[in-house]
């Protein structure tokens, strides 16, 4: 039987000080951050960055289009050479290619919603596509 889920093949825990923005100036709200590599049904991999945060939401928007663009280190290496290096570890990286591919989907969850206290956590995984091989 085939599954239609997506396989959890790696998530590392990172040090809340190894993911730095380009534009987002409140990294140093950052509580927790995970990088995650799938496995996809179609046996594509890809790679995920969630990021906890005590902040507003309006203000992960400078956040959001860090991850879009891919303007993220983690500690000085782009999210995709980290991705790969992981995937490479585990031997699932059969690219040459190390950019991201252009799909991303963000999703933003937050744990206040309505409520207008200051430090919220709002946890944002954000799935980037790396073309990482089969």
């Amino acid at each position: 039987m085939i599954s239609q889920l997506p396989r959890v093949l790696h998530r590392e825990n990172l040090d809340a000080s190894a993911p730095t923005f380009k534009r987002w100036p409140h990294a140093p709200g950052v509580t927790g951050a995970r990088v995650w590599l799938f496995r996809l049904p179609s046996r594509q991999i890809v790679a995920a960055l969630s990021v906890d945060t005590c902040c507003q939401l309006i203000d992960v928007i400078d956040l959001l289009e860090d991850c879009y663009y891919g303007d993220v280190l983690i500690s000085t290496q782009p999210l995709q050479e980290y991705a790969h290096s992981l995937a490479a570890q585990l031997g699932a990286d059969g690219s040459s290619d190390h950019s991201l591919l252009h799909e991303r989907h963000q999703i933003v969850f937050d744990s206040d919603v309505g409520l207008t206290a200051v430090g919220r956590r709002v946890a944002l995984p954000v799935a980037q596509a790396v073309p990482l091989g089969s």
